[in-house]
């Protein structure tokens, strides 16, 4: 199956366990779906793919080439470049004007909406994360309380916990 995104966001993350890798958060808009959607891609999957949106910037579309895996989850195999929002010629940036309508300038546009609903399920994993350790939380380090965190935001981008949660 293939997809063709927008990048709004890539944000890159240094995750230590028993080893150590990064991951990219990536923010983007499925132009087929007209969605905004994040994913994780790490840099111990398809190489490829991760350098290529290591080097994107905001504006940049590709197509991607997704396959589900054995346990179900889709995975980024292959991705190619489109045109960059820096490449594309300046008529075609230009939105057609809508009769009666004009944009407010004061509201969000949907990349910075889509931006901040990721801040907002890292903060919600934070609190969850938090809340779980109960009454013990002062024995657990920040690290701890953020790998959990972690994990309960990757599971609500349905890209982590293969494991069910009971």
């Amino acid at each position: 199956m293939q997809i063709k995104i927008r990048i709004i966001d890539v944000t890159p993350e240094t995750v230590a366990g028993k080893t150590q890798y990064t991951k990219l958060v990536v923010s983007y808009r499925d132009v087929n779906e007209d969605k905004v959607k994040a994913t994780n891609v790490m840099s111990f999957g398809d190489k490829a793919v991760f350098t290529t949106l290591s080097n994107a910037v905001k504006g940049d579309e590709f197509t991607v080439t997704l396959e589900k895996n054995d346990k179900g989850y889709w995975q980024w195999i292959g991705i190619e470049k489109g045109i960059s929002k820096a490449e594309a010629p300046a008529d075609a940036a230009k939105p057609a004007a809508k009769a009666g309508w004009q944009p407010n300038p004061n509201s969000e546009t949907p990349d910075e909406r889509a931006k901040k609903q990721v801040y907002i399920v890292r903060q919600s994993s934070l609190a969850t994360a938090v809340a779980s350790f109960g009454d013990i939380v002062n024995s657990f380090t920040a690290k701890d309380i953020i790998d959990r965190a972690r994990d309960f935001e990757e599971y609500v981008f349905e890209q982590g916990l293969e494991e069910d949660i009971s």
